[in-house]
């Protein structure tokens, strides 16, 4: 294992493009690491691999957060799942009277979802392989690069070069596109069966606000229990949306936002 490559690609090679090409002259692949008692197909010079290696965790709090509020045989909806990370640690604490669902969009990532739910023997979860919309639909996006693919978002952001324009004329060239289906919350929990829910994780790049519009239903009936989102204020200021919206929205439905974590809300 090489950390010192490892690192000087991921922190230093730029522009981003020439770190790809790095990966690939150095020939750098996913291989399994075991953190604890999980194992994860890992990128190590991505940024949810890279953490792995150098922290042997991932985003503690969220962790934390997750593994204090569910128990055996809760149903957990990973909504913008990436790599499973969350859904792995979910579905052994939920144990096989639970449920995992593991939404993501993109279709690069599902082979690595599918062999880390292998891996750990995570034979309660299901992969949900689309996104989350107030209306169904197929959209292109442009995915980012693999050393960040929990990046890859609908909503525009700057570049390096600091030129939406430019960056998009690169993007086109370089970067990966996908055709995505998108579907409402409400409809992915009638078609996978989903009465009631325990806690929902959202970390979907700014459109908070638009995937929980579309769980209009479970909201307003009190089948969510819990919902841990992480905001992004960039890509919702993008979208002229914010967080305080969000919170209203939710309030709305009688969810109280924690003081103490502020990315959680409880269903009062």
């Amino acid at each position: 294992m090489n950390m010192k490559l490892y690192r000087f690609i991921k922190f230093k090679v730029r522009p981003i493009e020439l770190a790809l090409l790095s990966k690939y002259l150095f020939n750098i692949r996913r291989f399994s690491y075991a953190v604890g008692q999980s194992v994860f197909y890992i990128d190590p010079v991505s940024d949810f691999g890279f953490k792995l290696l150098s922290d042997q965790a991932y985003e503690p709090q969220t962790t934390k957060s997750i593994l204090s509020l569910l128990g055996d045989g809760d149903v957990f909806v990973d909504l913008g799942a990436n790599e499973g990370f969350f859904s792995v640690l979910a579905s052994k604490k939920v144990g096989r009277n639970g449920k995992v669902f593991s939404i993501e969009p993109q279709e690069r990532l599902w082979p690595v979802l599918k062999k880390n739910f292998a891996e750990n023997h995570c034979d309660n979860c299901q992969l949900v392989p689309c996104g989350v919309g107030e209306t169904a639909a197929e959209i292109e996006v442009v995915l980012s690069p693999s050393l960040n693919s929990g990046q890859s978002s609908m909503v525009e952001g700057q570049s390096f070069l600091g030129s939406r324009k430019i960056a998009k004329k690169i993007r086109s060239f370089y970067w990966e596109k996908q055709k995505m289906q998108i579907k409402p919350f409400d409809e992915i929990c009638d078609q996978y069966g989903v009465p009631e829910i325990k806690l929902v994780k959202v970390d979907i790049e700014g459109y908070e606000l638009i995937a929980l519009r579309s769980a209009r239903n479970m909201l307003q009936h009190g089948k969510i229990k819990y919902l841990l989102i992480e905001f992004h204020p960039e890509q919702l200021k993008a979208l002229n949306q914010s967080e305080a919206q969000i919170v209203a929205y939710l309030a709305g439905f009688g969810y109280r936002q924690s003081e103490q974590t502020p990315d959680l809300f409880t269903l009062v």
